[in-house]
This record gives C-alpha cells, sequence and structure tokens, in this order.
C-alpha cells in the first residue's frame, strides 16, 4: 500500500552531447523521468543536455546492455543526482500508475510493449479469455455474466459469452450496459445486491488469473508495473470500490482500488 510520508530520493542520470539528445531519448524513453518537476536538470557543461531517469532504475545494470551500450557510443555520461525530500504528493505522482479504458499513450515502461500499455490493465482492454469452457470478449464480459448469475434471470449470463447466438457482442461498453440496473429491469429482473457483492471479489481474481494464464501481453504489462502502484482510475474518487484516483488538494491516492490491490497480488505473487 502507498506509505504517505515524505522520503528521499535518487535518480541515475546522462549527461549527453545537444545533438544526442533526441536519439538518447528515444533509447531510454522507458525509463527516463517524466516529470516536468522532478526531471529537468540542466548540464553544467556548454552543449551538453542532462536527462534523468527514473528512481525506479536503482543501477544503470537494470538497462538493456544494447541500449546503454548505444548511450555510450554517443557520447552519455552516467551520473547519479539527488532528487531530494519527495513530498507525499511527489511520491505518489512517481510511483503510481494510474490506468483506465481511455489512458493516453505514453511511454512504456519496457521495450517492445505498446504505448497503449496502461489501457491493456483495464477490463475493457477486448482479448479473448475462455473460463469455465465459454470464451468472453473481456474481462468485463465475464464479469457481467457471472453477476446475472445473482439475479432472478440467471440465464442471461450466456448472452455475455461470445459464443451465444444472442451476445451482447464484443464491445465492453455494450456489456457494461447489459449488466446496468436498467438493462435488469428492462428484462424483468432484479439483482440480488448482498449475494453479488459475496461474490464479485473472487470473480474478478478468476477473471485475472485467466488473463495473466491466457494472454501474454496483458502478463507483461503487468510485470513491467514491478515496484509501481496501480490505482484504476474512477472519478468518483475516494467512494470508488474498484478504482480511485489522485486528490485534487493532497495529490493523494484515494478510493478503495480493490481492482487494482488485485492486479498488484496477482503481479507480486503470480499462479505457478
Amino acid at each position: 500500500m502507498f506509505d504517505a510520508t515524505a522520503t528521499t530520493s535518487s535518480a541515475l542520470t546522462v549527461r549527453v552531447p545537444a545533438a544526442a539528445t533526441r536519439p538518447v531519448q528515444d533509447l531510454l524513453s522507458c525509463w527516463l523521468l517524466h516529470d516536468a518537476e522532478l526531471g529537468s536538470l540542466e548540464s553544467p557543461d556548454p552543449g551538453h543536455n542532462c536527462l534523468t531517469l527514473h528512481p525506479r532504475v536503482a543501477s544503470i545494470d537494470l538497462l538493456p546492455a544494447d541500449r546503454r551500450a548505444a548511450v555510450d557510443e554517443r557520447g552519455g555520461v552516467w551520473d547519479r543526482r539527488e532528487l531530494g525530500v519527495l513530498s507525499p504528493a511527489q511520491h505518489a505522482r512517481l510511483y503510481t500508475v494510474l490506468f483506465y479504458s481511455g489512458s493516453r499513450p505514453e511511454p512504456a515502461l519496457l521495450p517492445d510493449l505498446p504505448a497503449t500499455w496502461r489501457r491493456v490493465l483495464s477490463n475493457f482492454h477486448r482479448e479473448d479469455l475462455v473460463v469455465d469452457g465459454h470464451r468472453y470478449a473481456s474481462v468485463e464480459h465475464y464479469f457481467q455474466g457471472q453477476k446475472a448469475l445473482c439475479s432472478t434471470r440467471p440465464a442471461m449470463a450466456s448472452r455475455f459469452r461470445a459464443d451465444d447466438d444472442d451476445s451482447v457482442g464484443p464491445d465492453p461498453a455494450a456489456a457494461k450496459s447489459a449488466g446496468s440496473r436498467k438493462a435488469y429491469t428492462r428484462a424483468g429482473a432484479s439483482l440480488d445486491g448482498a449475494a453479488w457483492e459475496r461474490r464479485r471479489l473472487q470473480v474478478m481474481r478468476t477473471a485475472l488469473a485467466a488473463r495473466w494464464a491466457q494472454q501474454p501481453l496483458f502478463r507483461a504489462v503487468l510485470s513491467s508495473t514491478a515496484g509501481l502502484e496501480l490505482l484504476h482510475f474512477e472519478r468518483s474518487g475516494a467512494r470508488s470500490y474498484w478504482g480511485g484516483n489522485l486528490g485534487r488538494e493532497d495529490g493523494l491516492p484515494r478510493g478503495q482500488n480493490h481492482l487494482g490491490l488485485l492486479l498488484m497480488a496477482l503481479r507480486d505473487e503470480p499462479p505457478c
């Protein structure tokens, strides 16, 4: 869990000739500190620029050897700088990955991962998964199908399967809509809320375990976040059950963030 205390931190830096700045930025984009407040550092040498790496990179030995060699060939000089005492808000900003289905593209944490990597962590990411012999177009489809089993019309669960003739279709947003209170009312069904609340966490664990076993991209993206906090972004903030956000006033995480917690547990202790 996030520790809301001030901490000291240091970070690797690399000084490069001005003409080599862009190529080196491209080589190290996965590991650079993309934070205007903490990442900027003027080089004492005219004609050079200084780039700061994210403090999660404790040593240059953690960088791929071919990338280090390419930086060295371009005149890069490695060093370390103190970032000073980080406020709780700065620490949260550095070490929290906010993700949801509409996350904007940004440099991935490892090479060969897409710029849309944060969307891959979302339940709305469209990639088939099979659970109990049934195929679903996304985690959201499976989740809503399992919720239907706690209703007065459990047969509705089949509509969320990809192989059903009356399927809601492959769009995760359509699956969420089909599992809404309004949709239940139209279908003449009602949800046993207490029963569903008892089941929903285990349902999500099952879905995420299936993703880990069946989806290499999801597994690679989740593994790349090692050492970082995952926070499923929801505008409801502190009221959110599955996610939350960073507070506007103090910059600290808020919300129960159960999806983020389940993802971190899966990442840190993956099934054998």
